[in-house]
């Protein structure tokens, strides 16, 4: 579901990459070791898996605890934020109607735990983006940019949905002091500032 990156924040290739998070929609799966030696692996949780996979999460990962080998969570389900149990081990707990109190980023729909004191989020809710920017706590923005002009042929369009888009990165080379990345919430924007879509949502 989702793949390693370099350190200028772009997605690495299939030569120097590695899977880092697995898609689990209808199974049960964690990122782990596979019988082949494999730290990157997606395996499907089965019942000869005696580890008990974690409730409300979409899909988890393996981590050591005093060398045991355990199943924590890594992406939570909607409704659903990282907390940690009394092993350190990420768990969910359902959201309230406080985002602060909760420690998680509002209106994400698949939560990821704490970072270093900064909050992260896989996915936003329908209706909103995900905007990463280095050194900052992720935000789930709204989705529509809306401008003052439209593009040549497109008349009648001055909105801009972006919320089948997952990803916003802000440090893109791309964005640079003469064309930042502007904000959906700014005023008077022309299309010639709307941001480029780093990575789509599962499915588009």
């Amino acid at each position: 579901m989702d793949w390693s990156k370099g350190a200028d924040g772009a997605y690495e290739d299939y030569a120097t990459g590695h899977c880092t998070g697995c898609k689990s929609r209808n199974t049960e799966m964690y990122l782990g070791t596979s019988t082949e030696g494999d730290a990157h692996s997606c395996i499907r949780h089965n019942f000869y898996d005696t580890r008990a996979f974690p409730a409300n999460c979409y899909s988890g990962r393996e981590k050591d605890v005093n060398g045991e080998n355990k199943l924590e969570c890594q992406y939570c389900n909607n409704g659903y934020h990282v907390s940690t149990d009394a092993e350190g081990l990420q768990i969910c707990n359902q959201n309230t109607a406080d985002a602060a109190a909760d420690n998680r980023v509002d209106n994400c729909q698949m939560a990821m735990g704490d970072d270093g004191g900064l909050l992260r989020c896989f996915e936003c809710n329908n209706g909103y983006v995900l905007v990463q920017e280095n050194g900052q706590s992720d935000v789930c923005m709204s989705g529509t940019w809306m401008t003052t002009d439209h593009f040549l042929g497109d008349y009648e369009y001055f909105d801009h949905d972006y919320s089948n888009c997952r990803r916003l990165w802000k440090n893109h080379p791309r964005y640079t002091a003469d064309h930042p990345f502007v904000d959906s919430s700014t005023n008077n924007l022309t299309v010639s500032q709307l941001p480029v879509c780093e990575q789509c949502k599962y499915g588009y």
